[in-house]
């Protein structure tokens, strides 16, 4: 019941939240339009030429209405789309850090700006920015505007609302802006994101079938950890289909819906603290050394309770960013309590997982060490390549700004997927369901006390000693022989299996 509760409580808080996501068709109902202020927007657009899907027209398309809400003399709204490239061509940066959008006389004296009360936009772009001027006439306090601008270059887009003249007043904007790519409504940036969901959503219902195929094979046999497997196997599975039908729906509607994104990102975070918790419990020994953890489930419960929640807000800022700019300083806010949660897994790992493979080493447990040892290679596996990737998105983000690889973006998060698959195939391939499984995860208990006593290993007795019948151990609902000859046959019929 009480993670119910948290779980309900994640869902109302991400509907609330993920409706802030932007749509590439754009409702303002009835939005302020203050003197002296601008609205900015953002997308990816793609000229018909560019187009890494379909080919149609690529356009944005603004079909509004200004309203004053006290009619005035004379006023002027500014409408502005620019190419990321001349960017720097539009506003002014004090000396202090701040921007000025609108021509002041202090800027005309400088010689920034010839015009008061109008948007600031370079000389030299002036015949590279699309700009539509609605000018209110005294007394006029009701103005439409249908307006169409094509995409003449590939790249990220600016729209700019300015309202410079303070005799214009506030306005009120309704309707709608249209932004049209060749292929869809779905802004540039994410367009890739489409196609490899799809593939994603293939490779992981083939390895679905894969695995379900050898636990029916092998169903009398499963074990609890291969079932956990099999849960983060479909988990993974949603989440790709989920994110390809948001995405397809995003570009045949032009508007995110909130249900699809708010499970999207639900099955996001889900996947990856189930993935994480599921890596550090194997790493304790559960279901292979040890049957339980004990108290330490607990602590386990804690950490992936509060990475989930950090996970979530990281994603919710993730999705929002991909069509509206979030300040790198709230970005980062949560890069690095995610960076230390992580690394807090990490370290637990492989803190357990030395443990672990001391036990079997001190124990002779010479088949799940090799099991072990094989999974110990593929997380240092995972962590070289993780830093190395880590390194080169430092490197190749810090080359230049965001507006020079906006259409390459994708490739940091869809690179983790593709690292996740690769885990999830390694982890499959060492804990695959077999005849033996059962018989694998209790063959310890032949040869070691309870994991509640000390956990020090039997002393395997002389054939003298068991002249006498032999002797039962029981643990639960299972019995475990003493036999000798019947230990030394489960050894060969696990060495086979590994």
């Amino acid at each position: 019941m009480a993670f119910a509760r948290r779980l309900l409580t994640a869902l109302s808080f991400l509907s609330i939240i993920v409706p802030l996501v932007e749509c590439n068709v754009y409702k303002y109902n009835g939005e302020k339009l203050e003197p002296t202020y601008v609205l900015l927007r953002r997308h990816g657009m793609y000229r018909p030429e560019d187009s890494p899907g379909k080919q149609g027209e690529s356009y944005v398309k603004f079909d509004l209405t200004y309203e004053r809400e006290t009619p005035a003399p004379t006023g002027k709204i500014e409408i502005v789309l620019v190419h990321a490239d001349f960017i720097p061509a539009i506003g002014y940066r004090n000396e202090d850090g701040t921007d000025d959008w609108c021509c002041t006389p202090s800027l005309v004296q400088q010689g920034v700006c010839r015009e008061v009360g109008t948007l600031i936009i370079r000389t030299h772009a002036q015949d590279d920015v699309s700009q539509k001027v609605i000018q209110f006439e005294p007394d006029e306090g009701k103005i439409d505007l249908s307006e169409k601008f094509p995409v003449k270059k590939t790249g990220y887009y600016y729209m700019m609302m300015a309202s410079c003249m303070a005799a214009t007043k506030t306005v009120t904007v309704t309707g709608q802006s249209q932004w049209m790519n060749p292929y869809g409504y779905l802004p540039g940036e994410l367009y890739h994101f489409l196609p490899f969901y799809g593939w994603l959503t293939l490779v992981y219902v083939l390895l679905a079938v894969f695995w379900f195929v050898l636990c029916a094979m092998n169903w009398k046999e499963l074990l609890m950890l291969q079932n956990c497997i099999s849960a983060v196997l479909v988990l993974a599975t949603l989440e790709a289909l989920i994110w390809y039908v948001d995405y397809n729906t995003f570009n045949n509607s032009g508007v995110r819906s909130a249900g699809p994104t708010v499970f999207a990102i639900l099955a996001s975070v889900i996947k990856k603290t189930v993935s994480r918790m599921l890596v550090l419990v194997v790493s304790m020994g559960w279901g292979v050394v040890r049957p339980s953890l004990g108290q330490t489930t607990y602590k386990v419960m804690l950490l992936g309770f509060v990475y989930f929640v950090c996970a979530a807000i990281q994603e919710i800022i993730t999705t929002i960013n991909h069509t509206q700019p979030i300040s790198p300083v709230i970005r980062l806010l949560f890069i690095f309590p995610m960076a230390a949660l992580d690394l807090a897994f990490f370290y637990w790992i492989f803190l357990s997982l030395s443990t672990t493979v001391a036990q079997l080493q001190a124990r002779r447990q010479t088949a799940k060490l090799s099991l072990y040892n094989r999974f110990s290679k593929v997380l240092i596996g995972l962590v070289i390549v993780s830093i190395l990737w880590i390194l080169y998105e430092l490197i190749f983000l810090a080359s230049g700004s965001e507006d020079t690889y906006w259409d390459r973006i994708w490739i940091f998060q869809g690179f983790w997927n593709i690292l996740y698959v690769a885990i999830m195939v390694a982890i499959m391939w060492l804990w695959a369901p077999n005849k033996n499984a059962r018989r694998y995860a209790y063959h310890e208990e032949i040869n070691t006390v309870d994991e509640d006593e000390d956990g020090e290993e039997m002393e395997a007795k002389s054939p003298a000693s068991k002249s006498g019948p032999s002797s039962k151990r029981t643990r639960g609902d299972e019995s475990f022989m003493d036999d000798e000859d019947e230990a030394l046959q489960d050894d060969d019929e696990i060495e086979k299996m590994t």
